[in-house]
């Protein structure tokens, strides 16, 4: 009886020995590390961030021992640590084996399920969703800023003075040109607002001393003078371009030419209180009164409201290059003190004035007085029968309507023609011998009134 006993548990011993041999041959890495059905790549414990690299052996903690020669191993090569690997039902342990393996445990493998670790896991299959590719970023176009339409002033349109050739706007070419006589003798120097005028005529009085009448457009200068008496010369003066005439009474004869013709009469005798005229203490009479040419043309336009429209001198408009000329010498014989030089200045292409050796200044300014044009017209001066003043010297005629010799210099250089002007309500044109328009340089001009016999200089 028993050693049919000892038979059968020898028999059952050796059924759990050949069970266990199939096992031991299968690698111990493979039954940790990869289950069944799951690759290396995807393991949760692969310790690899490399999906496509080789995974490095895996060592185990405890080594099975070494096997038999023969290739035999005992029962004690399996770990007991280690979780047998999951089977099929086909191949699954029978129950009563299991009984009789008491040193093996199943709670290392559920570790390796349960516990993340911080190697990296394989990103998700690419979805649906595209790849960001990064682009270049454009350089931002500035937004223009929005334009402001009726809150910005308009820019008035542009004419051209008649006097200057200048442009300037259209209101002011609707002011009303001033005329203002003005003395050059020695007490009066320097004087104020010359350097305003768009032009400048010179001419000789009695005495071979000389006297000005200056016009002005474009300037509203508070104070212009001194102002002296009319002469003859002024009536055709200043009807050619239709000017408010400033000026401190005249002799008889002159004043009832003056007033039986077209001229726009601003005398100052006219304007008893409330004038446009001053007389100024800084000066003793009858050096000292002066204009404020904005208020004359306010009561101007009272006095004399009609008006025309008036013609100017022949101005170019293209540059021109400058010439060899240096100076202008305008002689006025024994009279050095009235003598006139300009002096070239290529930079700003004007002509300074001199007069009597010294520089010519305008005393509001300071500046020295300079000119784009100077013109000599020469005229066949005479004496009036009609006296002019206490010593019984006689008004001179200084006629400016016809026609005679003239010399224009601008731009360093020298152009000789004649001057033509067929009515007293034209302008003054100036022409070459052969009937061509001398042109002015854009700008001021200075025009003597020289006699026929007088020459002028230059070097």
């Amino acid at each position: 009886m028993a050693s049919t006993a000892s038979a059968a548990l020898a028999a059952i011993v050796g059924a759990c020995g050949e069970e266990k041999q199939p096992r031991q041959d299968t690698p111990i890495t493979k039954t940790v590390g990869d289950p069944p059905g799951v690759s290396p790549a995807v393991h949760p414990l692969t310790p690899t961030t490399n999906p496509t690299a080789t995974p490095p052996p895996r060592v185990h903690p405890n080594p099975p021992p070494a096997q038999d020669p023969t290739g035999a191993s005992t029962k004690s090569s399996v770990p007991t640590d280690i979780a047998p690997p999951p089977t099929s039902a086909a191949t699954a342990t029978p129950p009563h084996a299991v009984a009789h393996e008491p040193t093996l445990r199943t709670a290392p493998t559920a570790v390796a399920v349960a516990r993340p670790t911080a190697a990296p896991t394989v990103p998700p299959a690419p979805t649906s969703t595209p790849t960001h590719t990064p682009v270049p970023t454009p350089t931002p176009t500035p937004t223009p800023a929005p334009t402001l339409r009726p809150t910005i002033a308009i820019t008035p349109a542009l004419a051209f003075s008649p006097l200057t050739g200048l442009p300037i706007t259209e209101e002011t070419l609707e002011r009303r040109v001033i005329a203002v006589k003005v003395d050059n003798a020695l007490g009066a120097r320097p004087q104020s607002g010359l350097s305003e005028a768009g032009v400048v005529y010179e001419h000789e009085t009695e005495g071979r001393v000389t006297r000005y009448t200056a016009f002005f457009l474009d300037s509203e200068a508070e104070q212009v003078g001194p102002i002296r008496s009319a002469r003859f010369v002024d009536r055709d003066l200043v009807r050619q371009f239709d000017a408010l005439f400033a000026h401190v009474g005249g002799s008889p004869p002159v004043l009832e030419d003056l007033r039986s013709s077209p001229v726009a009469d601003m005398d100052e005798f006219f304007f008893p209180s409330n004038s446009p005229y001053e007389r100024s203490a800084d000066r003793s009479p009858p050096f000292n009164v002066y204009v404020n040419l904005k208020r004359l043309r306010e009561f101007g336009a009272v006095r004399h409201g009609d008006r025309r429209k008036i013609e100017g001198f022949e101005f170019y408009r293209e540059p021109h290059d400058s010439g060899p000329l240096q100076s202008i010498t305008v002689p006025r014989g024994p009279r050095t003190a009235y003598q006139v030089e300009y002096n070239y200045q290529p930079l700003s292409s004007r002509w300074q004035r001199t007069l009597g050796g010294n520089i010519d200044v305008d005393l509001t300014t300071g500046a020295a007085l300079a000119v784009e044009n100077v013109a000599i017209q020469h005229v066949d001066i005479r004496a009036t029968q009609f006296i002019e003043d206490s010593l019984g010297s006689l008004s001179l005629a200084i006629p400016t309507v016809g026609s005679g010799p003239a010399t224009v210099f601008r731009d360093g250089l020298r152009f000789d023609g004649v001057w033509e002007r067929r009515d007293a309500e034209e302008a003054t044109q100036f022409r070459t011998v052969h009937g061509g328009h001398i042109q002015l340089r854009p700008g001021r001009t200075w025009i003597h009134l020289l006699d026929i016999d007088q020459e002028v200089g230059n070097a």
